[in-house]
C-alpha cells in the first residue's frame, strides 16, 4: 500500500499503478483513511474512492473491515478525513460499522418481501431436491388457493397468529374442517422450514412461526378449534344418494363433471383417479368383463389396480367417449385433464345454489359411501378393501396370497350398483334413469 501526503494536490495526482484491479494509497497522518484508484475505464478515466479501514475481533480472530466513504472529488479530502474519524470513533465504542450497515441493508430488503414470495421460494426449493415430497402439488395448491389471497401481500415477519387464524377461519366457516386443518399444517410447515433453512432464514429473517398455537385447545385433551385429524365420518344415506341424482337435473354443472361424480359413487375410486381416467386405461369390450386398469404410478400405494366395470358404468363411459380413441375420458376444452378442483367445485355450487339441501359432503365422502354401502349389503371387508385398493400388510397377503380377486370385486360392485339404481327406481325414476341417458344423452 502506497503512502500519500494528505494534500489536495497529491490526491488529485494519484494514479492507478497498473497492478491488480486497484491501487490503494494510505493517507499520511490519518489512520485508516485510504484512497483507492481503480483500473482505468475504456475512455482513460480513473475512479477514485475513499475508504476507511479498521479491524475488529470476531470469533477470536482479527478481521479487516473496509467502509466505503464516497468518491473523490465529490467527497473532498477534508470531508473524507472527518468521516473516517467518525467511523473510527464508533469502532472505539464497540460498533462494527460495516456489519451494522450490512444488517440495515438486509433489514430494508426483508421489509419489502411478501408471503407470496416466501411461498414461491419454498415450493421451488422443495421441488429442486432429488425426491420432493409426494404431497407437494397439494400443498402448493392449498397455499396458493387459500393462503396467498389473504396473506400474500404481507411481509412474512409481520404475519401474526391472528392473521393465520383469520385465513384458516375462511375454510372453517364453509364447513371445510379437513381442508382447514391441512392448510394450517401446510402454513406451519412452511414457516418451520423457512426458519430452519439457511437460505430462507437469511433472506426473510424469520425467527417465530405464527401458526404454532393457532387453533390449539386451551386445556390438554380438549378438542381444538379446527377439530382433531380424525378419520372422516360422512357417508351418504340412501335418501341422499337419490337426492344427489335428482340434483344433477337442476344443476348447471357440466355434464362431464356430473358424470365423474356419479362414477365416483358407483366405483368407489379416488377422485383424482376418475378425473385423470384415460381411454387407454379402459377395456370396455373384454370377454371376461369390462375393466379399468390403473398403473402403479396412478395409485396411492404405487401398486397396479384393476377396477371391474359393471354394465351401467360401461354404458355411461361409452356415451362419454364417443368415437374418440385416446386421451382423457373427461377432457377440458383444450383436450387436457379437467382442473383438480372441478369435482369439488361442482359439489360446492350444488350446495350454494340449493340444488342439494342435505348436510355437505366432499368427493372423498362418496368413496366412504361405497365402502359403507357395500358393508350394509354384506360384502366382506377383505373384498371391500380390494375394491378400494387398500393395502393389506398381513404376512399372508404380502408373501403368499397372489389371487387377484377380480371376480369378487366385480360381484361386489354389481351388488352395489344394483342397490343404487333400485333406490332410483323406487323413487319413480325408472323411466328416466334406467340407463342414465336422460342426464348424459348429449354424450
Amino acid at each position: 500500500m502506497q503512502p500519500l501526503p494528505a494534500k489536495d494536490k497529491s490526491i488529485a495526482a494519484a494514479k492507478f499503478l497498473g497492478r491488480g484491479k486497484e491501487t490503494e494509497y494510505r493517507i499520511e497522518g490519518n489512520p485508516g483513511l485510504i484512497l483507492v484508484c481503480q483500473r482505468p475505464r475504456a475512455d482513460g478515466t480513473v475512479n477514485k474512492v475513499w475508504r476507511c479501514y479498521y479491524s475488529v475481533t470476531k470469533d477470536g480472530r482479527q478481521r479487516l473491515r473496509k467502509k466505503r466513504l464516497g468518491r473523490y472529488p465529490y467527497l473532498s479530502l477534508t470531508k473524507a478525513r472527518l468521516l473516517c474519524a467518525e467511523v473510527r470513533q464508533a469502532v472505539d465504542q464497540g460498533i462494527d460499522v460495516v456489519e451494522q450497515g450490512r444488517r440495515l441493508k438486509v433489514a430494508e430488503e426483508q421489509a419489502s418481501l411478501t408471503f407470496k414470495e416466501l411461498v414461491d421460494d419454498y415450493i421451488a426449493i422443495r421441488r429442486a431436491v432429488a425426491q420432493p415430497i409426494r404431497t407437494l402439488d397439494e400443498i402448493e395448491r392449498a397455499l396458493r388457493a387459500s393462503a396467498v389471497p389473504m396473506l400474500g401481500h404481507l411481509n412474512p415477519i409481520d404475519i401474526s397468529a391472528e392473521d393465520v387464524e383469520a385465513c384458516i377461519d375462511v375454510l372453517k366457516d364453509k364447513n371445510h374442517l379437513g381442508m382447514a386443518r391441512h392448510l394450517l399444517s401446510y402454513i406451519g410447515t412452511l414457516f418451520n422450514y423457512a426458519i430452519r433453512s439457511t437460505e430462507l432464514a437469511d433472506k426473510y429473517g424469520l425467527k417465530v412461526n405464527p401458526a404454532t398455537h393457532v387453533g390449539r385447545a386451551l386445556t390438554r385433551g380438549e378438542r381444538g378449534k379446527y377439530g382433531k385429524s380424525e378419520p372422516g365420518e360422512r357417508a351418504l344415506t340412501d335418501a341422499e344418494i337419490v337426492e344427489l341424482w335428482s340434483a344433477f337435473g337442476r344443476s348447471l354443472a357440466e355434464q362431464r363433471t356430473k358424470l365423474m361424480i356419479w362414477i365416483l359413487l358407483l366405483t368407489g375410486q379416488r377422485p383424482s383417479q376418475v378425473r385423470k381416467m384415460t381411454i387407454d386405461e379402459l377395456d370396455l369390450g373384454a370377454a371376461s368383463g369390462a375393466e379399468w386398469s390403473l398403473a402403479g404410478s396412478r395409485t396411492k400405494n404405487k401398486k397396479p389396480h384393476v377396477v371391474p366395470l359393471v354394465p351401467r358404468v360401461v354404458e355411461l363411459l361409452k356415451a362419454q367417449i364417443g368415437d374418440r380413441e385416446s386421451g382423457p375420458v373427461f377432457p377440458d376444452e383444450t383436450g387436457q385433464f379437467l382442473h383438480k378442483d372441478s369435482i369439488r367445485g361442482a359439489l360446492d355450487r350444488m350446495f350454494d345454489h340449493g340444488n342439494l339441501t342435505c348436510p355437505e359432503f366432499t368427493p372423498r365422502d362418496l368413496r366412504r359411501t361405497v365402502a359403507s354401502g357395500m358393508a350394509r349389503l354384506r360384502v366382506i371387508k377383505e373384498i371391500r378393501d380390494r375394491v378400494l385398493h387398500h393395502t393389506d400388510s398381513s404376512v399372508g397377503a404380502t408373501h403368499y396370497n397372489r389371487h387377484d380377486y377380480l371376480s369378487e370385486k366385480r360381484e361386489a360392485l354389481e351388488t352395489w350398483t344394483t342397490h343404487v339404481y333400485s333406490l332410483l327406481e323406487k323413487q319413480a325414476y325408472a323411466t328416466r334413469t334406467q340407463s342414465g341417458q336422460d342426464i348424459w344423452s348429449s354424450h
